[in-house]
């Protein structure tokens, strides 16, 4: 079993804490690393590290940060099998999803980011003044288990392309990812102090960096819960928090034009990645008329969403957690009690690892548990509508916004999707870049992330009047 340490100053270091955190296959069961449990001394040693390396950083010229995202983009690129393995190993997601959700795209975001810091303007000149923008200082960047590469992405890449330093806490379930960027950064060529890595436990080392005194901000992405969690610690100190949280996503069915290929869509989303995605579409919102021709395109190709052994390369793998596997179990079963079952058994097997097969439930209440909380598994449930506005009305009926889909007519379609209040909505086929900025509405969160508006967020602005 391999042991691994931080990362702090430009070199690997033993932990202050001697305690361990174990990294486990969930499809197995078996343990396959550990990492350090540190403390709040180690948070300490990372953020003065980051501190001390901001002045020079930050006075860096933009040419010669991108030159070393350029050599960090083609290093990750070199090592792409091993990081496939490396989040195989720790999430339990088939080779397929590994290589297409997970780490694919990721190198056309951190090209994106780049471009973006190249051509952005720092400063702009107005009537009577300039707008200076400078960056924030130390961020913290705290990241979730479900896509442990792409939001190390998300934020590492632009916090530092925009001058940036950064301290980085990667779940304690799936850091092993983090690892490969700490590699790649190093070969880069980046500084010391610029980008350190501190592993442990959200409560442990994820409320330390929310209540340091020299950390300017939190860029956190969990559930809404912990999201509220750290917001109110970093209050007293009034850092900038970035938050994007949990999601209800709705997927509304307007007619049957293009039936099969919608609800193929819609089953692709909620079903890949074992449901763990914040953006799944997990309610159904079928208008009436509808829901007997949705309800047979999805028992059409249902059987095609199996659940096994990721190296097999099944649609879905395990769940990531014991702690996950608990919680989903516990909403299927409370399904099966109260609602009707569509389809599928929602079958939950921990013998050998954390496996749940999907499931459906139909002629769900729309203010139902299972129709208003994120459970997070391959669970979906379908409510219908009276009409079009009441199918907008249930849509937005969540304490969520993050996405949606709105499926019909182009036209009446695109009027529905202007109606919903979440942060990223599909229509149709419509294909979703990850390069666009994404966040949500409400509880969803308070930012974006990815393209310009996620770049920004990164910046202070400065306004100077000069003769």
């Amino acid at each position: 079993m391999e042991s691994r340490q931080i990362y702090i100053n430009g070199s690997y270091h033993k932990s202050n804490s001697d305690k361990w955190l174990e990294v486990e296959n969930p499809a197995t069961k078996q343990i396959i690393a550990r990492v350090p449990r540190s403390n709040a001394e180690d948070v300490n040693q990372a953020v003065a590290a980051a501190s001390a390396a901001f002045p020079k950083w930050s006075a860096s010229p933009v040419s010669e940060r991108i030159a070393i995202m350029k050599r960090f983009h083609d290093y990750l690129r070199t090592d792409k099998e091993q990081i496939i393995a490396s989040i195989q190993s720790e999430l339990g997601c088939p080779t397929w999803f590994c290589e297409q959700g997970q780490f694919g795209g990721q190198l056309e975001q951190i090209s994106h980011d780049i471009e973006i810091a190249a051509t952005f303007e720092f400063e702009q000149k107005t009537d009577g003044y300039t707008l200076a923008y400078e960056p924030v200082g130390v961020v913290a960047a705290l990241t979730p288990w479900n896509y442990p590469l792409s939001q190390i992405i998300k934020k590492v890449i632009p916090a530092l392309l925009a001058g940036n330093t950064v301290v980085h806490k990667p779940s304690q379930h799936t850091p092993l990812s983090a690892y490969h960027v700490v590699e790649a950064l190093q070969k880069a060529g980046l500084p010391a102090g610029v980008y350190n890595l501190v592993t442990g436990r959200g409560s442990e080392v994820g409320n330390s960096l929310a209540t340091h005194p020299l950390v300017d901000m939190i860029s956190f992405t969990g559930s809404t819960a912990g999201g509220k969690e750290v917001s109110k610690l970093a209050a007293d100190s009034l850092k900038r928090v970035s938050l994007e949280l949990g999601g209800k996503s709705a997927a509304i069915f307007l007619d049957d034009t293009n039936l099969a290929t919608h609800v193929e869509i819609a089953l692709n989303s909620i079903f890949s990645n074992s449901g763990q995605s914040c953006a799944a579409l997990s309610r159904f919102v079928v208008v009436k008329g509808v829901k007997e021709q949705l309800e047979s395109e999805i028992r059409k190709i249902f059987n095609r969403y199996t659940a096994g052994n990721p190296l097999d390369d099944p649609f879905m793998g395990s769940l990531a957690t014991d702690k996950q596997f608990a919680k989903v179990s516990q909403y299927i079963q409370d399904g099966k009690e109260r609602l009707d079952v569509l389809i599928g058994s929602g079958s939950c097997d921990d013998s050998e690892g954390y496996f749940c097969s999907p499931i459906i439930f139909t002629n769900v209440d729309e203010n139902d548990r299972l129709a208003q909380e994120e459970i997070f598994g391959p669970v979906a449930v379908i409510i219908e509508a009276e009409d079009e506005d009441d199918a907008v009305r249930i849509a937005n009926n969540s304490k969520y916004g993050l996405s949606g889909a709105v499926f019909g007519e182009k036209e009446s379609a695109l009027q529905v999707a202007k109606q919903i209040r979440a942060g990223q909505v599909k229509i149709n086929q419509a294909h979703s870049f990850g390069t666009a900025p994404f966040g949500g509405y409400k509880q969803s969160g308070n930012t974006r992330e990815g393209g310009l508006p996620g770049f920004k967020g990164f910046l202070e602005m400065k306004v100077i009047f000069a003769e």
